[in-house]
C-alpha cells in the first residue's frame, strides 16, 4: 500500500531513464508516480500528505526540500550533509546517500 511520488526539475535528465528503467524491470509501475515539475503552490499540499521525504541529496546541505517538508511537519531522510537542518532521528534520519540497503530500512 506504498505510492512513490517522484517530482523533477530536469524532465529529460538521464537518471530519470534510468529510474524508468528500473522501475520496468522490476515491475514497479503500479507503486511509482511520476508527479513532474510541481507548481510552488502545490508542494505545501503534496509535502503534508506524504508520510516521509526522502531527499538522499549529494554535495547539497541546504536543501529546501527537506526545510519545506519540516514546515509541513513531514518526517524526512536526507544525507548527513543535511545536518544543517535537522539531527540524526529528530524530525527523521541522516543517511548516506551511497548506503541503499540503509537508506531503503530508514524508508521502511
Amino acid at each position: 500500500e506504498v505510492k512513490v511520488v517522484i517530482s523533477e526539475t530536469l524532465p529529460n535528465s538521464p537518471q530519470k531513464k534510468e529510474v524508468l528503467d528500473f522501475i520496468q524491470q522490476h515491475q514497479l509501475k503500479k507503486y511509482i508516480e511520476f508527479g513532474g515539475f510541481l507548481p510552488y503552490e502545490l508542494l505545501p499540499s503534496y509535502l503534508s500528505f506524504a508520510t516521509v521525504v526522502v531527499q538522499p541529496s549529494i554535495q547539497q546541505s541546504m536543501n529546501l526540500t527537506v526545510k519545506e517538508a519540516m514546515a509541513c511537519e513531514t518526517a524526512v531522510i536526507t544525507s548527513p550533509e543535511g545536518k544543517e537542518q535537522t539531527k540524526d532521528s529528530e524530525a527523521g534520519f541522516l543517511v548516506d546517500p551511497h548506503d541503499s540497503q540503509l537508506l531503503a530500512d530508514k524508508i521502511i
